[in-house]
């Protein structure tokens, strides 16, 4: 047995909506990659899209056998700023951070960070543990890197994934070459050139769809114990996971590169091909959906049918969740008069 085969890794995935496809990305994870996993993490999001509230349930349903854990966070995640000392020294505000409660409390050398709208197609795990077998110490993490589809470095051929840690330009060379570019973000991006956070570039990063990262590096690295923000949320950046991957890299972290195609397609149900706007289009959201129960009850042994409890469950929920809304409306109105 190989020292690869031995290694394990605890998973983390947040269930924001979409059960099936959450269901399916477990599911086709552990088809080509169980031998490497320990336990699964699934962090319930406080709030959810689309009033699919309910997803939890379901998925306690079907993968009632899988060594599952669930984590319900106090808070739903902050999109804008964090406070820096606070989720220093407050865990319950900390763990609102996606993938934040297992990278504290994974018990593996490594956790493997993926989207719940992944398909996996091969042994993602098995590949990403090969490329730390053969990594220097300094190895933090590795997977897809970069957004190259909105980074002008990549439009004209000075910069790609596999190499993004040798293009660097100067300050000036990279003003000119976003000015030649419609780019999405300018407004954050240019303030970024302007403080100097030059390379890796703005858009940069290791990408959340399926990451494997360093345990051991990374709790000595960021919050709380390091001084390095989180893996995820925004911190002032372009996106999740650009600010965190700019210190590691400037601190002489290690990055290498995993084509996501060559193990998993990410929303291979969406019409649109991006996870993002499915939650903001409830035809979009429903179609994806349906499209993966299909494909679930077509390729795997599961029932997707809600039995008696998993009803019950549901239902009282949703009487919780209504009741919650509704009280939340009649305080922000008497608020407004």
């Amino acid at each position: 047995m190989s020292n690869r085969s031995k290694k394990k890794v605890d998973v983390s995935v947040c269930l924001y909506g979409k059960p099936f496809h959450t269901i399916l990305a477990i599911k086709s994870l552990l088809k080509y990659s169980r031998e490497h996993i320990n336990k699964i993490y699934v962090t319930v999001e406080k709030n959810q899209p689309q009033k699919d509230s309910n997803g939890m349930y379901l998925l306690k349903q079907v993968l009632k056998d899988e060594p599952i854990v669930y984590f319900k966070p106090k808070y739903f995640y902050n999109l804008g700023e964090l406070d820096f000392e606070r989720t220093r020294k407050d865990a319950q505000y900390r763990y609102q951070i996606p993938y934040q409660y297992v990278f504290e409390n994974s018990t593996q050398d490594y956790v493997l960070v993926i989207h719940n709208d992944c398909l996996f197609h091969d042994d993602a795990v098995g590949q990403m543990l090969a490329t730390f077998e053969k990594g220097t110490e300094k190895l933090a993490g590795t997977g897809a890197i970069g957004q190259c589809w909105v980074c002008p470095a990549a439009f004209e051929n000075k910069c790609k994934s596999s190499t993004f840690d040798q293009y660097k330009p100067t300050k000036n060379e990279l003003i000119e070459m976003m000015n030649r570019h419609a780019i999405p973000r300018r407004e954050v991006t240019m303030r970024l050139i302007h403080e100097d956070k030059i390379h890796p570039l703005p858009e940069c990063r290791l990408n959340e769809h399926a990451a494997l990262i360093s345990t051991a590096i990374y709790r000595e690295s960021s919050l709380p114990k390091g001084n390095n923000v989180t893996f995820a949320a925004g911190w002032g950046g372009n996106d999740w996971g650009t600010v965190w991957f700019h210190q590691m890299v400037n601190q002489g972290y290690v990055f290498k590169h995993h084509r996501l195609e060559d193990f998993a397609t990410h929303s291979p149900f969406n019409s649109l091909g991006n996870g993002i706007s499915a939650y903001s289009n409830s035809d979009i959201y429903w179609n994806s959906e349906e499209l993966a129960k299909k494909h679930l009850l077509e390729n795997y042994n599961v029932s997707l049918k809600p039995k008696p409890k998993t009803k019950v469950l549901s239902a009282i929920n949703t009487i919780k969740v209504s009741t919650k809304r509704v009280l939340v409306k009649t305080i922000n109105r008497f608020r407004n008069r």
